[in-house]
């Protein structure tokens, strides 16, 4: 007599590769009704599965899921590890950039504990951030200060004209280091003679684009 156990005996005999209704109807010589009765009880039963109308037995299923090959484990192995070497170049980097923000900090705290005077030599880039920074910082003015402004915090510090600061500016500005904005009405501020007057644009504010840390 044609049973449950039976059915599942056949089934697991398959492996994973299964076994159509068809084929097990040939194996066992059974109704087509009887088989469907059988399948759908083994099937409620969680014992087989039916995947595209081939028969699995749900224990093969689960063996064949928990069995790691030594070459998979292996693989798995070596992608963590390069996930970690990853890891560690990004942490390396992230304490590199933390340095040199500690340095810039650093920096600003003494450029603000200069005393007052004119110092001989010119302001390097350095300089000119730090100056840019303190001065967002001190007026809120959201990253675009104003040329004259800013140009009386380099001139009170740092030997240098007011020419040669413009230039200096323009460099800085054809090499994306700043964005020097243009004034639309001049009549917009009392001191917008102070720009930098280039190629037909009054240019009055300075917004910094690119850091070194």
């Amino acid at each position: 007599m044609v049973d449950k156990n039976l059915i599942l005996k056949k089934v697991e005999e398959k492996g994973k590769e299964g076994i159509t209704k068809s084929e097990l109807r040939k194996k066992i010589k059974i109704k087509k009704e009887e088989l469907e009765a059988l399948v759908e009880a083994l099937t409620k039963e969680n014992k087989i599965i039916d995947k595209r109308g081939r028969l699995f037995a749900k224990s093969f299923e689960e063996k064949e899921s928990a069995f790691v090959s030594l070459e998979e484990l292996e693989k798995t192995k070596k992608e963590i590890f390069k996930e970690i070497d990853s890891l560690k170049g990004k942490i390396a980097e992230l304490k590199n950039e933390i340095d040199r923000v500690y340095e810039y900090v650093d920096d600003v705290f003494l450029y603000l504990k200069k005393e007052k005077g004119i110092t001989s030599q010119k302001p390097s880039i350095d300089d000119l951030l730090i100056i840019y920074d303190n001065l967002n910082a001190t007026h809120n003015f959201g990253d675009s200060i104003p040329l004259p402004l800013f140009k009386d915090e380099i001139l009170e510090k740092y030997n240098i004209s007011e020419n040669e600061i413009d230039e200096l500016l323009l460099e800085l500005d054809r090499k994306e280091i700043i964005y020097l904005q243009t004034l639309d009405n001049k009549n917009d501020f009392e001191d917008s003679n102070r720009g930098i007057n280039y190629q037909g644009r009054l240019l009055y504010f300075i917004t910094w684009m690119k850091r070194q840390f």
